[in-house]
């Protein structure tokens, strides 16, 4: 591996480095801000809020492994991926705009969440050579930790000038974000011959 190799990483590991890191950026900021979130906006105690707020994690833990195997199973890593996505757009736009039930919400957006991190993980190894997959994933890991960086402090900013509505908005942007470039990256796969949503059966019988 030579530093060189990384000028000939794919399209397709760009887009799904950029997809990850504006995913990311709905979620982390969301539950380090939840419990006030939720005090303020849902008149919950300090309690109710934390609980509500806990399920994202929680329930990310019990599924993950349920999902990752029903993937194993299916294939079509996009279709999981995309749907991953527009439940947590679909989470913070029920936020943002309604008085829909706090817990129903969070478990939306902690399926999508594990939708999400089950899905798209995986595909870096079908878009960059073996030998090459410890300096992807460091990439894609360097990207979000870049995005997390400069959102932590947009996301304090929007809190104390603006409020909670607003930082909302901005969670349903880079949701909103995160499913466009998912778009891109599910067009340009599709256009040299979709192997990132193909079926475990497609997938076992390319191997041969």
């Amino acid at each position: 591996m030579k530093i060189s190799d990384v000028k000939h990483f794919s399209a397709s590991f760009w887009l799904i480095s950029v997809t990850t890191a504006i995913y990311y950026l709905q979620l982390m900021p969301f539950v380090a801000q939840g419990q006030v979130f939720f005090e303020t906006k849902y008149g919950r105690n300090a309690d109710q809020a934390d609980n509500i707020n806990s399920m994202v994690y929680l329930l990310a833990t019990i599924t993950m492994p349920i999902f990752g195997l029903a993937i194993d199973k299916v294939g079509k890593n996009m279709s999981w991926m995309l749907s991953g996505i527009i439940l947590s757009l679909g989470s913070h736009v029920l936020l943002a705009f309604t008085y829909t039930e706090p817990y129903i919400c969070v478990i939306m957006l902690g399926i999508g969440y594990s939708l999400y991190t089950t899905a798209a993980w995986p595909l870096v190894s079908r878009v960059v050579p073996q030998h090459n997959l410890g300096t992807a994933y460091g990439l894609v890991n360097t990207v979000l930790s870049l995005g997390q960086a400069a959102d932590n402090y947009l996301v304090g900013y929007i809190v104390d000038t603006m409020g909670y509505l607003i930082l909302e908005v901005f969670f349903i942007t880079c949701s909103a974000g995160a499913l466009i470039t998912a778009a891109v990256l599910y067009t340009v796969d599709s256009s040299r011959g979709g192997g990132l949503n193909l079926s475990r059966k497609e997938r076992l019988k390319n191997l041969r």
